[in-house]
């Protein structure tokens, strides 16, 4: 996914495209494995856009979140990050909450599971798991 591709869908779905939306769409395409807390991607765009207010970064995520341009983490000390969203077919992670690592999880654990919704449909879930990767884990 470019960040040119994101703006156009964007831009047809009748959103602005401003410098700054576009500097923030910029930098996690230019990092797509890097994970990036509200306050990471504002300290990285003040910079170059100096009048960005932290509540525009909260409003970009929010919006690149809602269309699915970036998908959120919560790791275990409570701040919610940010990365790329992954465009691979359906799957959930694996969270390293000592270096931050993140590794694709391929089975979904909510279709192995024989439960009953009670008529509810689910549309979309996240399956995240949080631990140790094995490097973290031997020390």
């Amino acid at each position: 996914m470019s960040a040119e591709d994101v703006l156009r869908r964007l831009k047809r779905e009748g959103h602005k495209l401003t410098a700054g939306r576009k500097a923030i769409i910029e930098m996690f395409v230019r990092n797509p494995d890097e994970r990036f807390s509200a306050k990471d991607v504002y300290d990285g765009m003040v910079a170059e856009h100096p009048h960005m207010s932290l509540d525009t970064v909260y409003r970009t995520l929010s919006l690149l979140e809602e269309h699915q341009v970036i998908e959120e983490t919560q790791p275990s000390e409570g701040v919610a990050k940010y990365q790329l969203a992954c465009v691979q077919s359906h799957h959930h992670h694996l969270i390293c909450i000592a270096c931050g690592k993140v590794s694709v999880l391929q089975s979904c654990p909510l279709s192995s599971c024989e439960m009953d919704l009670g008529g509810f449909l689910p549309v979309r879930h996240r399956f995240d798991v949080y631990g140790y990767c094995p490097a973290c884990a031997s020390v």
